[in-house]
């Protein structure tokens, strides 16, 4: 299985083809669909199986698994995150490489991400609030 996922690494997809790590197995998790890409990482969709549950793993680009430093940081941040325990901190339940493939397995959230909900304007003032106030009780909780 590592030397796999060591053979097949996230990169853009283009539209029309097919993701070659869906259906993968990495660590305990098969991913079925990626929901998210960053500057840095892929966020996938995938089913623990040994908790027979539905959580997201974030896996680095090749170009950010290259970079030591990248790799230290994105572990560590998964250490610190996973010593959180409060209701508005995401819930971190793995990290590790197999082969070159570095990743996260954490908490699924569902729902529209910020960055598309402010892409359809302004918004009201008491969403702003609903938004705004459990993500400060997160930040914290992490200091």
């Amino acid at each position: 299985m590592g030397a796999k996922a060591h053979a097949v690494r996230p990169a853009a997809v283009k539209p029309g083809t097919v993701d070659p790590l869906i259906g993968r197995v990495l660590g305990r998790c098969r991913l079925e669909e990626r929901i998210g890409a960053g500057r840095t990482a892929i966020v996938y969709r995938a089913h623990h199986e040994a908790l027979d549950s539905t959580v997201a793993v974030k896996i680095l680009l090749p170009e950010a698994a290259a970079n030591e430093e990248i790799v230290r940081s994105f572990e560590t941040e998964a250490r610190a995150i996973a010593r959180i325990d409060h209701e508005n901190v995401l819930k971190i339940y793995d990290v590790g490489a197999e082969g070159d493939l570095h990743f996260i397995v954490m908490e699924l959230l569902e729902g529209e991400s910020l960055q598309a909900l402010m892409s359809r304007g302004k918004l009201p003032p008491e969403d702003v609030f609903r938004i705004l106030i459990p993500g400060m009780r997160g930040v914290a909780a992490a200091h």
